[in-house]
């Protein structure tokens, strides 16, 4: 039986919570099938501010990295926002994240507070 046409990642999840810093990875893992969640703070990923810009001023950057992702809002700094991202992880089989070091630890969603 041939798989040929099922993309390798295919039925992974990933969590997104990358910087601009590593904003390629998700969509790397998007094009090899993954169903990637973007979390982006309330004013947006850093990555939309990037250009060049189209003529009616969304950013090309953002355009190629953000490409097949899915995407969702949640300001990880609010208790109740952090606890909606916990349950999403909860279903994730990959996070992506390039914070400062242990900016994610102080919100309590470092690697000892998340991995099972």
């Amino acid at each position: 039986m041939s798989n040929a046409g099922t993309p390798p990642l295919d039925r992974i999840r990933v969590i997104d919570l990358a910087t601009t810093r590593a904003e390629l990875a998700g969509r790397v893992l998007a094009d090899l099938g993954a169903e990637v969640i973007k979390i982006e703070p309330p004013d947006g990923a850093e990555a939309r501010q990037i250009g060049p810009f189209n003529a009616a001023g969304e950013s090309l950057y953002w355009a190629a990295v953000g490409l097949v992702k899915h995407s969702g809002v949640l300001d990880i700094k609010r208790k109740a926002d952090r606890e909606r991202l916990h349950d999403l992880l909860a279903s994730a089989d990959i996070l992506i994240e390039s914070s400062d070091l242990g900016e994610l630890a102080r919100l309590g969603l470092g690697y000892d507070a998340l991995a099972v």
